[in-house]
């Protein structure tokens, strides 16, 4: 490919080059328990929203409007426990916690019944090219996200399966640049679960 020719791929595809850059700069300070990763995932969510409205996968356009809500949630969630938190600890984080049974619990079942609804939205009234891997991946997502906003260690593990499913889906739909950053995070993604694992052995 001539660089003329990547000028003007990236010209065409500008808002998936800017989603990815903000994507990996947002998974990066997610793993060092940064706050800033909710400004990023603002940003994010943004470009993404547009870049999935033109590929036509729908569920995770709406999905991305989840994650800017989500986000501004977050930041905020944060905020408030890393106050809380820095008046009785010198590092001043919000600390990781486990997913109780309870809570988990409920978090499953909500996914299990979002599902159906989610799969049929988007066969048969969005008509959505890839209905199944859509949904599934939509649903878990808000799962995982709610679980990130809340600093639940467990949503590492939520985010490597959706992630490396995501990945394929991208790929199938022609969009290499985000199947790259999703592969991307699914390793990440096991980097970010062993940091928080160490930061919690660390504070017991």
């Amino acid at each position: 490919m001539t660089c003329a020719a990547i000028l003007d791929w990236l010209g065409n595809n500008w808002e998936e080059v800017a989603g990815v850059v903000t994507g990996l700069a947002y998974l990066f300070f997610a793993v060092r328990q940064s706050i800033l990763l909710w400004a990023l995932g603002i940003l994010s969510a943004v470009f993404f929203i547009v870049v999935f409205f033109r590929a036509e996968v729908y569920g995770n356009m709406v999905l991305q409007t989840y994650y800017l809500v989500m986000s501004i949630y977050g930041w905020i969630h944060w905020a408030k426990g890393t106050k809380r938190t820095s008046e009785h600890s010198l590092k001043g984080l919000l600390p990781v916690t486990r997913l109780s049974l309870r809570p988990g619990a409920i978090a499953l079942l909500v996914s299990l019944l979002a599902f159906l609804p989610v799969y049929f939205l988007l066969r048969d009234i969005v008509h959505s090219p890839v209905p199944f891997l859509d949904a599934v991946t939509s649903v878990l997502s808000m799962t995982a996200t709610w679980m990130l906003a809340r600093k639940i260690i467990e949503n590492w593990l939520v985010w490597i399966a959706v992630d490396a499913v995501s990945s394929f889906m991208y790929y199938s739909r022609e969009l290499y640049f985000t199947a790259f950053l999703y592969a991307v995070y699914a390793t990440v993604a096991i980097l970010g679960f062993l940091a928080w694992k160490k930061t919690m052995q660390v504070a017991s």
